[in-house]
């Protein structure tokens, strides 16, 4: 059975606080319910303090709380019981456990929430160095309830030692010692008392024997059942009657006492102050040891001597006698000596009942007295180990104090604003969530600590609520583990909003133009961030810092080359075009003319580049003057796997309407697979295209236009922040952008200016462990609440943070993350990779093909395509033309050769242009046309008659079709013209008389009579004398 609690709003700041579900198990025949706490940490040894301080207080607070159970006339039992699992093997770590398991007839779920909150309370509130929580799960409960087979295990009690003393006679004959226990019953009773010797506690003692069992070869259970009792009537009689008999024993001060007698002053002190505790707050208590098999007596006699000092403890020969310290301390070791005691015994384990194992009628008064204990004493069996004078091996350690939720954030906890879940605040035995609102996440956030601390758990929790928000975030990881978890919490309600940028998926690369802009706003700020970009690239790739090398002129080129492969915004250039710029002669020349007006552009290209030859070779060391522009990004630019992302002009992943439409971006850049410096290089371009588009948001704001927030995570961010990455963060909230920013240490952070960007505007830090350099930088971010040693002894997935409630800081508070909620329906990480590669990716051989095809001269343009055009063509029946006789003059006239060739590479790349571009053909069915196409015997396809239709069974749509018969045939009209042209260059008298009609025609823009002409032209019925013919200028005659 489970139970939920719930815990009534009170006036305290941790209102709001809630407790776990509790696991309830019946036992016994009564079918009592068990619930029950487990330890789950230990304050880690404060060597500032003393041991005997340490132990002092924790036996103080053990007091308080035993006396706290006390329910006088409730039917209720404690049990404390602590499981100790062994080193059984080399590399297999031992580790403690420990339970209170509570026992109560009550049924009634309300009642048995009410207990619960009570001691759970109450456990918060005493004891600040053991952190306990409820065991909210059946098979743990029954696992501390049943730990081992009890009725095949071996046990023994440990009992108070019981005596007859004789007052008139001398000692017993066991007056010190752990043997069996030996009753003289022919003792009288008016000249014996029966004493029970109290427990005294023996400091560390418990410690000590938990090390030892833990490098055992076995299990072992030590139970302690404790239940509050009231005091017999004939009890107390007998008490004060065994008083009576010590006082009456006694003579008057300063009268010599017989030595056998004198022990009587020593028994006195005990039995009053038992005689008056135990009528107030008595427990009846017992205390087991179960293992498998059996110890070893000396073991056994080892974890007695935890409970209590022995007799005489403390005396030595040149002592003095203190006749006290031989009514104290000791111990019986008890075991059932028959089956049916076994069965008793193992029954009281597994119901956490109290029946006596050993009754015996006749002496029953007796035997219970051995049971009855005040809290004082209680607590030497009644007790969990606390780190004194070191660290318990085997229980989890914790070393920061408990902290409540700042009240400002209890408020944000209970109000419907929007918000985030990060973690739990924990304190005084109860659980808070603790939330970060969108405004203050719009102020930014810093999250720092050692890996393996918590800070993934941390971003994937923050993610993770985001997309089920429906938040539009974009995740930047560098290596690819956290990309791969992310994709398995996507919900299933946003699965067709995740877009993947995976440079690792070689087959379906996505595009991503950065010099791709929509207006000259943005081109100035994509050239800017890009002149950043490559600075650092430069010099923490190639080690270079001087100027000489990467100074004033060199990006003088970089710059305004840049600018000039970005001056035409209806067909971008790309970084690999701008790096041809510094390969190949006159490669500029291919954005000419500028399709931009820019005074400085202007002046580049119409005075500097004819002026600038970058293949001009530097005498004083033999290398191209390019090259001293060009090898910076070499490494960059020869990695295929970037140059299919990058080389594209036109990218697939539109930015801005993935922003604007609240998307999920997640970006792994493969830092294993690409190398440190191509991946930093990726991530910063990457970086400064979503920072670009969310700049542009400017227009909308000053439109008064609302911005819908974006989150964007960016793990060891160190790697791909730019010298303009402050301004990102001073400005960014502006633009409804929050970053989430993570690394391990400030050293990373090698740029002050970042550094300080970062300690000054981010409005929520967080701070998991820290090494000793950085919690001192960052120490005075979290005083007076925590200093630098609180930062550097923090357990994994602890916290500490400070942040910003309606722009007013809180103070810092600690919390600990938490799993994320991973929503009931997910959608699958197979899916999303083909859904995202269907809607961004390009198939490998078509993204290849798309590269080179952009890198070609002249420069691939759209194809401006008219239904007047294609119905002109269609009309005059191109299709039946075939050009197979112009092969023939292409062996005796290179020059016709040459330019049909050019001719047909112009259709090519036309109809590559128009598939890729304007067909609106899937992406895949693109690719399998281009590679049917490609096949195509190559002059042939193009000069023969036919239709697409005719060679290519795979061919899209039946307009795509249409399109690419017209681009066909417009390139075996344009053949047909180079012919013409050659022809009347050899002054051929019909031939020059036919072009000259042809060129009067296209300038009155008659295209009809121009194509009617080249159709009618029958180039068989020609005579090929002209081939004979020196080449002359057809105009020499004009």
């Amino acid at each position: 059975m489970l139970l939920k609690g719930k815990i009534d709003k009170t006036g305290s700041c941790h209102r709001g606080g809630k407790m776990s579900k509790i696991a309830v198990q019946q036992v016994g025949s009564s079918q009592a319910s068990v619930f029950g706490f487990k330890l789950t940490g230990i304050r880690a040894n404060e060597t500032r303090l003393s041991p005997a301080y340490v132990y002092d207080r924790h036996r103080k607070e053990l007091s308080n709380f035993v006396n706290m159970l006390y329910r006088g006339g409730d039917p209720i039992t404690y049990c404390l019981r602590t499981l100790i699992h062994p080193f059984i093997e080399k590399g297999q770590y031992g580790f403690i456990q420990t339970a209170l398991l509570i026992r109560t007839e009550e049924r009634s779920k309300t009642n048995i929430d009410a207990l619960s909150q009570s001691i759970r309370l109450l456990m918060g509130g005493v004891f600040k160095n053991h952190r306990w929580d409820v065991i909210d799960n059946l098979e743990e409960l029954d696992a501390f309830i049943n730990p081992l087979d009890w009725g095949a295990a071996n046990h023994v009690e440990y009992k108070r030692r019981r005596e007859k003393i004789q007052l008139d006679n001398f000692l017993p004959e066991r007056s010190v010692g752990f043997l069996d226990e030996k009753v003289d019953r022919g003792c009288m009773e008016s000249e014996s008392i029966d004493y029970v010797h109290p427990f005294t506690a023996n400091e560390g003692a418990y410690e000590r024997l938990f090390k030892t069992l833990l490098n055992g070869k076995q299990e072992v259970v030590w139970s302690t059942i404790l239940s509050p009792t009231t005091l017999l009537e004939e009890e107390a009689e007998f008490l004060y009657k065994q008083l009576t008999l010590c006082e009456g024993t006694r003579l008057p001060s300063g009268e010599f006492m017989p030595l056998p007698r004198s022990r009587a002053q020593g028994l006195i002190e005990n039995l009053v102050r038992g005689y008056l505790v135990l009528q107030d707050m008595p427990f009846y208590m017992n205390i087991i040891l179960s293992t498998n098999q059996p110890l070893d007596k000396s073991i056994l006699e080892y974890c007695g001597l935890a409970l209590t000092e022995p007799i005489g403890f403390g005396s030595t020969s040149k002592d003095s006698v203190n006749l006290s310290m031989f009514n104290v301390g000791g111990y019986d070791i008890c075991r059932p000596s028959d089956e049916t005691q076994r069965n008793i015994i193992s029954e009281n384990l597994a119901t956490l009942n109290q029946v006596d194992w050993e009754a015996d009628p006749a002496d029953a008064n007796q035997q219970r007295f051995r049971h009855l204990f005040d809290a004082n004493e209680a607590i030497t069996g009644f007790y969990f180990p606390v780190n004194a004078e070191d660290n318990l091996p085997g229980i989890e350690l914790f070393t920061l104090e408990e902290h409540s939720l700042p009240r400002e954030l209890v408020a944000l906890g209970q109000s419907r604003r929007k918000k985030i879940l990060i973690g739990v605040n924990r304190y005084f035995g109860y659980e808070q969530n603790v939330f970060l609102s969108e405004d203050t996440r719009r102020q930014h956030t810093y999250i720092v600590g050692q890996t393996g601390t918590g800070k993934t758990t941390l971003l994937k929790t923050m993610i993770s609520s985001d997309m089920e928000s429906g938040n539009g975030l974009a995740v930047i990881d560098p290596h690819g583990e956290f990309y791969k978890d992310l994709l398995s919490i996507v919900p299933l309600s946003r699965k067709d909003d995740v877009v993947l940028i995976d440079p690792s998926d070689f087959q379906f690369p996505v595009a991503i133009n950065l010099l791709e802009v929509r207006d000259d706003e943005e081109r100035d700020f994509v050239v800017k961030e890009l002149r950043a970009i490559f600075k650092r690239y430069i010099r923490e790739f190639f080690e270079i810092t001087s100027g000489e090398y990467y100074g004033p002129v060199f990006f003088q080129h970089v710059q305004n080359n840049l600018l000039l492969a970005m001056s035409d915004i209806e067909n971008p250039g790309s970084i690999i075009e701008f790096f041809n710029i510094f390969m190949e002669t006159n490669y500029w020349k291919r954005w000419l003319p500028l399709k931009w007006t820019n005074q400085q552009l202007t002046n580049w290209t119409d005075v500097i580049l004819p002026n600038t030859d970058y293949n001009a070779i530097d005498r004083s060391n033999g290398g191209r003057y390019g090259d001293y522009f060009a090898s910076k990004f070499i490494d960059f630019t020869n990695d295929t796997r970037i140059n299919n992302i990058f080389g594209q002009p036109r990218s697939t992943v539109d930015i801005e309407k993935a922003v604007r439409e609240n998307k999920i971006i997640l970006i792994n850049l493969s830092k294993g697979l690409l190398g440190e410096a191509n991946s930093t290089l990726l991530g910063m371009i990457l970086l400064a295209k979503i920072t670009a588009t969310l700049m542009a948001r400017a227009k909308d704001i000053s439109l008064d236009k609302k911005v819908t927030p974006f989150y964007l995570y960016v793990d060891e961010f160190q790697n791909i922040a730019s010298e303009n990455f402050s301004i990102l963060l001073a400005e960014a909230r502006k633009f409804g952008l929050g970053l989430v920013l993570a690394n391990q240490y400030l050293s990373q952070i090698s740029d002050n200016k970042i550094r300080n960007s970062i300690l000054g505007n981010v409005g929520t830090m967080i701070s998991f462990r820290l090494g000793l350099d950085d919690a001192k930088i960052l120490e005075s971010q979290f005083l007076p609440t925590f200093n630098g040693d609180d930062l550097c002894n923090l357990p994994n997935y602890n916290a500490v943070m400070r942040t910003n409630v309606d722009g007013e800081r809180v103070v810092p508070t600690i919390f600990k993350t938490i799993r994320p909620s991973i929503p009931p329906n997910v959608a699958s990480a197979e899916y999303l990779r083909q859904s995202s590669r269907q809607k961004y990716g390009t198939p490998k051989i078509l993204a290849e093909e798309i590269v080179r095809n952009s890198l070609a001269t002249p420069r691939s343009m759209a194809i401006d395509i008219s239904e007047t055009k294609m119905s002109l063509i269609e009309n005059q029946g191109w299709e039946e033309i075939d050009l197979e006789v112009v092969k023939n003059y292409w062996l005796v006239d290179s020059r016709l050769h040459d330019e049909s060739l050019e001719a047909i590479g112009e259709t090519i790349q036309s109809i590559f242009s128009y598939l890729t571009r304007q067909s609106g053909l899937p992406k895949e069915k693109v690719a399998l046309l281009w590679e049917k196409i490609k096949q195509m015997k190559s002059p042939d396809f193009y000069i023969k008659s036919g239709r697409i239709q005719d060679y290519v069974k795979v061919t899209g749509t039946e307009e795509a079709c249409r399109v690419i018969n017209f681009l066909k045939n417009l390139g075996k009209a344009i053949i047909k013209l180079r012919w013409l042209e050659q022809s009347a260059r050899h002054g051929l008298t019909e031939q020059k008389r036919l072009y000259r009609e042809m060129i009067s025609l296209q300038e009155k823009e008659q295209f009809v009579n121009v194509f009617d002409l080249l159709k009618n032209l029958d180039i068989e019925e020609y005579s090929d004398s002209w081939l004979l013919t020196e080449d002359i200028n057809i105009f020499d005659e004009d």
